[in-house]
């Protein structure tokens, strides 16, 4: 067997192998559900409107800015043209952000458009998942016949999961938006998913939480051949997150670094969850009843 040098040629090729034979691609994960990609995008590829010569370079820079909550906060209210950032704009150096902000291009336009500030989000976890946990990624995936796109796709060693990734406030994440998520998160069935709300606190996570319980038609589980649960969807607090069972849905704010948000998550995963439970979705279930009815 061919030794493998650190650092050279032979860490890409494993690198590929890895990327081949142990995970298949994103239009893999999509077609053995039954369903095909139209887009993605990978850690290395920048949001529209950013295309600086040397994009990996750009991504070194731009990544450990993105690190802070303040400076993405301070982003999403520049490039929405939204005043105001709430009691966080007392305490921050606007100038110093803007400084941040124009040596990396993000203020300036190309052909007319400003990059987006929720791109710009999505790549960051993407490259958070990837980068600090060795999670490969895929952000701004959208498949045939599905609402909006999924933020971003990763794996955890042989599980699949799914971040969504929301900047607003929570004010602005509505029933609607929940339950295309769900939809989405459905299609996906990964092993699990965080529902990622930025600018939200802790606190107000459970008013998240609500509109996610309030999908009951979605969702009505059993253990075949077993037992009907009784659960549809229910919610589950704890001191840096609320999850959601029995999808295994963690709802997590931008309080803390998302180093340490992640690390929560995925040691609880693997302390709590990383066993086989043969649960199924019987409001699914029937739905595909009723539609072999009608043919």
């Amino acid at each position: 067997m061919r030794a493998i040098r650190r650092g050279g040629r032979g860490e890409e090729e494993l690198a590929i192998v890895e990327r081949t034979f142990i995970q298949p691609g994103i239009q893999a994960i999509f077609r053995q559900r039954g369903r095909s990609v139209v887009r993605t995008n990978q850690t290395t590829d920048l949001p529209k409107n950013l295309n600086p010569q040397n994009p990996i370079d750009f991504g070194d820079q731009l990544y450990p800015e993105m690190k802070s909550r303040k400076f993405r906060r301070y982003l999403a209210s520049r490039l929405s043209r939204v005043d105001g950032l709430g009691n966080a704009s007392r305490d921050m150096d606007e100038e110093r952000y803007e400084q941040k902000a124009k040596d990396l291009g993000l203020l300036e336009p190309v052909n007319g458009k400003l990059v987006i500030a929720g791109e710009l989000l999505e790549w960051f976890v993407a490259n958070c998942l990837q980068r600090e946990f060795s999670c490969p990624s895929f952000w701004g995936v959208i498949v045939e016949d599905l609402p909006n796109d999924f933020d971003v796709i990763t794996y955890r060693g042989a599980s699949v999961g799914y971040i969504e990734c929301k900047g607003g406030r929570v004010e602005g994440i509505d029933e609607g938006k929940v339950r295309e998520f769900l939809k989405r998160e459905m299609a996906l069935s990964p092993s699990f998913s965080v529902f990622l709300a930025d600018d939200a606190s802790r606190e107000r996570l459970s008013e998240i939480a609500q509109r996610f319980l309030s999908q009951t038609k979605l969702y009505r589980y059993e253990v075949p051949g077993m037992m009907n649960t009784g659960i549809d969807l229910e919610a589950e607090a704890y001191d840096s997150f609320i999850r959601v069972i029995p999808i295994n849905c963690f709802i997590v704010s931008g309080e803390k670094r998302l180093k340490t948000v992640f690390e929560e998550v995925f040691q609880f995963l693997t302390v709590v969850c990383d066993r086989p439970m043969p649960f199924e979705n019987r409001a699914a279930k029937e739905r595909f009843k009723k539609k072999a009815g009608e043919t």
